[in-house]
């Protein structure tokens, strides 16, 4: 560092050169600053004092130009594309004709091509040719930023035009399974190529739609002509349709089930990596375009230096008058590199343009997807209320069986309550206790019997009544436990 320090102080290099080398060498944070392409220039015009900025001992005459600039581009490595930049320090003595360059660079590839195209060349004869293979050495920095981007912008595209292919031909429907998404600009169609115009007519859109509302008029309406019962008028009589079975909204419920699945099926085909791919590609997209962007504004800005520098005044004669084609050749080919990074960024932002459209789409088959779900359980739930309406209409039809059973018993039981206490009566009186058979007193009454019977009686009662106490509060008490059980269970 020390030794770099003492070559910029020696050389007297701008301090705007430090600057562009802060983004060299690892990233302190999470910002990343190597897109941040800058330039600055700089002209000193021929001293007026005779010794003034003039340092003879080094080389120097004080009359010079200082251009400094920071660019990127993409170059390929094992890993793939990646971005790179370089730093150049490029100042120029007038009056000696001495050339300075300081180059920056990641890797050994634009410098090693820098050196190649300084040292194939003579040593200049003339402060012109020196000028001249100054500017042509640094058209090689003005060309390795617009290269790169093209390949790059190439392998995204790629990605990005399977996963959107992808999310285009999603069908939904038996419908959309004819249709065929192309990117070859021919209009998609299912319709047979080789078929005449008046055939693709008959089978167009418009005759479609007529067959479509035809069919369901004829579902819900019946036209009935009028005109033996009510003259010549006609009359538009509302047909109401059938209702339908059990078994067929049952039919019909499941077929719209399968369906529903069927969709979601097609739907979870295409995961959530695809929409990560897409947002990723469209990150790199943007990043490219920035540094392409900011590489246009630093050639222009040295452009339109050098044109300001060719028509100065204080420029020399000599290089403006005999080789004017060279430096206009200069500039054309800065403007050829800024056309070709000009027309990667309008493809970039085609390019992104179609990565939105498939976010959309992505979404939008989300939103699908929901929907779909909700309308799964939505028919699973009316398949339950189907079911459950049909247990209902036979429980009521049950119920009504029961109740005209019902009535038939009040009858009998009616007749039963009736003739109850005759029939009691009768055979309490056919028992032994009264003697009918005497003449004299056909109601004698057996005491003996009578109190016989009482005693087997009463007590055979009070012992039933006993039993059925004891069994309602046995099963009261397993009631009670069992409630304790379910509370402490749910405790």
């Amino acid at each position: 560092l020390e030794a770099f320090r003492f070559l910029c102080t020696y050389l007297q290099v701008s301090p705007e050169y430090a600057d562009t080398l802060l983004s060299f060498g690892e990233p302190s944070g999470d910002v990343v600053e190597f897109h941040q392409p800058s330039s600055y220039q700089e002209y000193f015009l021929p001293p007026i004092a005779e010794n003034f900025l003039k340092t003879p001992e080094l080389g120097r005459s004080g009359w010079e130009l200082r251009n400094i600039y920071k660019l990127s581009a993409m170059e390929l490595s094992a890993d793939g594309y990646f971005m790179r930049q370089q730093a150049v320090h490029h100042s120029f003595d007038f009056a000696t004709g001495k050339s300075l360059f300081i180059i920056t660079k990641a890797n050994n590839n634009a410098i090693r091509r820098q050196i190649e195209a300084i040292g194939n060349g003579a040593v200049p004869d003339s402060t012109a040719r020196s000028f001249l293979d100054s500017l042509e050495t640094q058209l090689i920095s003005f060309t390795w930023c617009a290269d790169g981007w093209k390949e790059h912008i190439g392998v995204l595209e790629l990605k990005i035009r399977q996963i959107s292919k992808r999310i285009h031909n999603i069908s939904m429907s038996s419908e959309d399974e004819h249709v065929d998404f192309n990117y070859g600009g021919q209009r998609a169609s299912s319709v047979n190529p080789d078929a005449t115009l008046e055939n693709q007519d008959e089978t167009g859109p418009r005759l479609n739609s007529f067959k479509r509302l035809s069919s369901v008029l004829s579902d819900n309406f019946r036209w009935i002509n009028a005109e033996k019962r009510l003259g010549t008028s006609s009359t538009i009589v509302v047909e109401p349709k059938k209702a339908k079975t059990t078994s067929e909204r049952l039919q019909e419920n499941t077929e719209t089930i399968k369906n529903s699945i069927k969709r979601i099926k097609i739907l979870e085909e295409f995961p959530f990596s695809g929409l990560q791919k897409l947002t990723s590609a469209c990150q790199h997209l943007q990043e490219a375009k920035l540094v392409m962007v900011l590489n246009i504004g630093v050639l222009a800005d040295v452009r339109e230096f050098y044109e300001d520098l060719f028509e100065a005044v204080e420029f020399p004669p000599g290089i403006k008058k005999y080789h004017t084609t060279e430096l206009q050749t200069f500039l054309r080919r800065i403007r050829c590199s800024e056309k070709k990074l000009s027309t990667q960024c309008t493809r970039v932002d085609a390019l992104i343009h179609i990565t939105n459209d498939g976010k959309n789409l992505y979404n939008s088959i989300q939103q699908r997807q929901s929907a779909e779900t909700s309308t799964l359980f939505a028919m699973d739930a009316l398949g339950t209320s189907i079911r459950m309406e049909s247990s209902t209409k036979r429980m009521e039809d049950i119920a009504q069986s029961t109740e005209r059973d019902t009535a038939s018993m009040h009858v009998i039981t009616f007749f039963a309550l009736v003739f109850l206490p005759g029939t009691f009566l009768g055979s309490f009186f056919s028992t032994p206790i009264f003697d009918t058979n005497s003449k004299e007193n056909p109601w004698e009454l057996n005491w003996g019997l009578f109190w016989l019977f009482l005693k087997i009686y009463f007590p055979m009662m009070v012992i039933t009544i006993l039993l059925w106490g004891v069994y309602v509060y046995v099963a009261k008490i397993r009631r009670l436990r069992r409630q304790q059980a379910r509370v402490a269970q749910l405790c």
